[in-house]
């Protein structure tokens, strides 16, 4: 049966109420904060020219220069490292002589790349020129005992410059800043704070309260039976 006036049923609905200055709740916000600026690149140093025997341990800024061991032949027994703060770098090498061996065993050259993939060069084959990928590297020349080359020289070109990280100085804690911990004194125990513990006293066991334990009677041991006394030259007759 389809509604109609006659059964339909009003349902009634409260009166809407709209908002206004009276009862309406302000939600804060907190203020904007603009953006930073981005750090800046630090200064550069264009077209550096590093010699690990002189540079050695050394870490620059540089977009642009070049590596070298040095003038003549690299000495024996040598650990040379200069790392280049340099971002995204394109090393091409000039020269190269590295006395070889397998895996690079006698003497090595190193490119450590930071964040990226590092190599190993000996022989004397030029190598190609590397693409790095990172915020810096490092090249390290290392050298065994015997047996010496002319060495190498590169250039390098970068993307850009990568600041080094730093870290606050730590400062270590002393009088002035120290907190004394109090802790309560320690009273030993004496006589007039011990507590004495009770304990039952102990009761004789005596006839009242004293259980008999009933044994059955002892029965002698019986004697063993005696021989018959035998008779001398018996005569026995059948029937």
């Amino acid at each position: 049966t389809p509604p109609n006036a006659s059964n339909a049923t009003a349902v009634p609905f409260p009166p809407v109420t709209p908002p206004n200055a009276s009862n309406a709740t302000a939600v804060p916000f907190p203020p904007l904060t603009p953006p930073t600026a981005p750090p800046t690149a630090a200064p550069s140093t264009p077209n550096m020219a590093l010699v690990l025997h002189s540079h050695s341990g050394a870490v620059v800024q540089a977009v642009a220069g070049s590596v070298s061991d040095g003038e003549g032949d690299y000495a024996n027994n040598i650990n040379q490292a200069v790392t280049v703060r340099g971002i995204n770098c394109l090393l091409t090498f000039t020269s190269f002589s590295v006395e070889a061996g397998s895996n690079c065993r006698f003497d090595a050259l190193h490119i450590e790349a930071e964040g990226g993939a590092s190599r190993t060069l000996c022989g004397e084959n030029k190598p190609e020129p590397i693409q790095l990928t990172g915020d810096a590297f490092t090249v390290r020349l290392v050298t065994d005992h015997s047996v010496t080359r002319s060495g190498f020289e590169m250039t390098f070109t970068c993307e850009g410059t990568s600041a080094p990280v730093t870290f606050p100085p730590v400062t270590p804690p002393n009088a002035s800043n120290a907190t004394a911990v109090p802790f309560p004194p320690l009273t030993p125990p004496n006589a007039s704070n011990a507590t004495a513990v009770p304990f039952p006293p102990l009761t004789p066991p005596n006839a009242s309260n004293a259980t008999a334990v009933p044994f059955p009677p002892l029965t002698p041991p019986t004697a063993p039976p005696t021989a018959a006394p035998s008779t001398p030259n018996m005569a026995l007759v059948l029937h």
